[in-house]
């Protein structure tokens, strides 16, 4: 679900030095800054849905060092060269690899705390969400972790939900089955595989039976590769708790209203089937309503689907320009 960012580099404007931080594993990323006087504005970059290695991320690294702000990039746990399992990793997990990452940031000399922010892509609009969380309960859950920080100076978002993880997928499947032109009964059993999912009264061997026979038809009739990601469904009775639904449940609604202190740029594609645009820009802006924020931009890009263009990164360094956040 990530798309790169193309773009011409010009002559090198940053140095670069590695990164290396934990949770319940090792991290190694790295960290990217531009020449000029500091402390850096800085931007945590966290990508999408899967797993991801650094190396995809770092074109986009460096045209934010190039223009003038500081970048860190990192590799997911169990790719590149960090620790761990990506594929058993829970939304709390990732968020905690996130959460380590930014405080890291936070900590080095070049990096100006006050003045760090996250771009989250697709999927990783969530932990973006949740990191910006200035709420009580998750300042006392951040003490217990480690200490509270100040809040996020920006979140940008490319293509990433704002409603909650359920709905995404209900809204998502929804579109594609009518894309695919599925018959009402075929559409139905997409619905009954979330239910299935996010229901932890079935014991794992019923759940692994509903999802067999609805994977049977799927494969009949020629939809199953199209509607689902290999991560929908479990390989065995045992793998249930491993599909992507039983390990990524969050509902954004009270991190954004609760979003106050943090600037907000989100960029959604006008053609997106997998992030509906209309109900998730009405949620961005009701929460961030609720929340007083007054500086909130939403920009829709017509005929994009859920893909990154080149257009996103000159709305991105022109959303920080405007809140003197490049360093010139």
């Amino acid at each position: 679900m990530v798309a790169a960012v193309a773009g011409v580099h010009g002559q090198s404007g940053y140095t670069e030095r590695a990164a290396e931080f934990a949770t319940d594993i090792r991290l190694v990323g790295e960290l990217l800054v531009p020449d000029g006087d500091g402390p850096h504005a800085c931007v945590l970059i966290l990508p999408g849905r899967g797993c991801y290695a650094r190396a995809g991320r770092r074109p986009l690294a460096e045209l934010f060092a190039e223009a003038g702000i500081a970048a860190l990039i990192f590799d997911m746990r169990g790719t590149g060269e960090s620790e761990g399992d990506c594929p058993s990793a829970t939304f709390p997990m990732i968020t905690g690899d996130a959460e380590a990452a930014r405080q890291w940031a936070a900590g080095q000399p070049e990096i100006d705390a006050d003045r760090l922010g996250v771009l989250a892509t697709s999927a990783g609009a969530w932990s973006a969400y949740a990191l910006a969380d200035t709420s009580i309960e998750a300042e006392m859950r951040r003490s217990r972790e480690g200490g509270t920080r100040p809040p996020l100076a920006f979140v940008i978002t490319q293509i990433g939900p704002a409603t909650s993880i359920e709905t995404q997928q209900r809204e998502s499947a929804e579109r594609f089955a009518e894309d695919l032109g599925l018959s009402p009964e075929s559409a139905a059993l997409v619905q009954r595989h979330i239910d299935i999912a996010i229901d932890p009264t079935i014991d794992k061997l019923t759940s692994f039976e509903r999802f067999e026979a609805i994977r049977k038809v799927a494969e009949e009739e020629g939809w199953f590769g199209d509607m689902f990601a290999p991560d929908d469904f479990p390989a065995t009775a045992d793998d249930v708790d491993s599909i992507f639904l039983r390990r990524f449940r969050y509902d954004p609604k009270r991190s954004l209203e609760n979003l106050s202190q943090t600037s907000v740029l989100a960029i959604f594609g006008e053609d997106d089937s997998i992030v509906p645009v209309d109900s998730n820009t009405a949620e961005l802006k009701r929460a961030t309503g609720v929340a007083g924020n007054d500086d909130v931009s939403i920009v829709v890009l017509p005929g994009v689907a859920h893909e990154v263009t080149d257009e996103f990164f000159e709305i991105a360094i022109e959303f920080l320009r405007e809140r003197g956040l490049l360093t010139e």
